[in-house]
């Protein structure tokens, strides 16, 4: 029976858990796996604000490992991830930084719409999504407007699904039904 928090367009996915976390616990893949397994999830996307790659595999369906790299950013950026998630700092315009955004191989912009992270054009960014490959998320926790990523859809860009779960009870969640199917993704480029 499939699970009524999933559409059925592809594989059903989350690309943004965490294993550390603001309040400094740390949790490990065991400690999502009832969340994912009745959630049917088919594919995890754990990611880390910093450091180097450390997780392994412990369970049976398919985990991918990213990193969340606040911008705007300067110098390296470890290797090792999978996939590259852009946290945009507050008071910056998500517009203002998306060649830097490009030129680090980012893969997916992260909760766009939290407060203080703003875009000037939005029209102006999709093109420029669209140009680079790049993803807009929609993250469960900051993204209440299903118009601006249904826009996007429109457009021709890709909207990835994330949770941005720092607890497992954090991450049962609804995938809408817009989402860009995983198989469909640019990621890991």
């Amino acid at each position: 029976m499939r699970n009524n928090n999933f559409y059925g367009k592809g594989k059903n996915y989350d690309l943004h858990i965490h294993f550390d976390t603001h309040v400094g616990k740390r949790y490990s893949i065991l400690d999502y796996a009832l969340p994912i397994i009745e959630q049917e999830r088919e594919i995890i996307g754990f990611v880390k604000h910093s450091g180097k790659p450390d997780f392994k595999k412990v369970l049976d369906f398919e985990v991918l490992y990213g990193i969340e790299l606040r911008f705007p950013i300067v110098g390296h950026i470890a290797k090792g991830y999978d996939y590259r998630l852009a946290h945009v700092s507050d008071g910056f315009d998500i517009l203002d930084l998306i060649d830097l955004i490009a030129k680090k191989k980012i893969d997916i912009i992260a909760h766009p719409l939290t407060q203080n992270t703003w875009c000037s054009d939005w029209e102006y960014l999709f093109e420029a999504l669209l140009e680079h490959g790049i993803a807009l998320e929609y993250n469960a926790k900051y993204s209440s407007d299903e118009t601006l990523y249904q826009s996007a859809v429109n457009k021709g860009v890709s909207v990835s699904f994330g949770s941005d779960a720092h607890a497992p009870n954090e991450s049962y969640c609804i995938i809408p039904k817009f989402v860009t199917p995983f198989e469909e993704l640019k990621i890991g480029r």
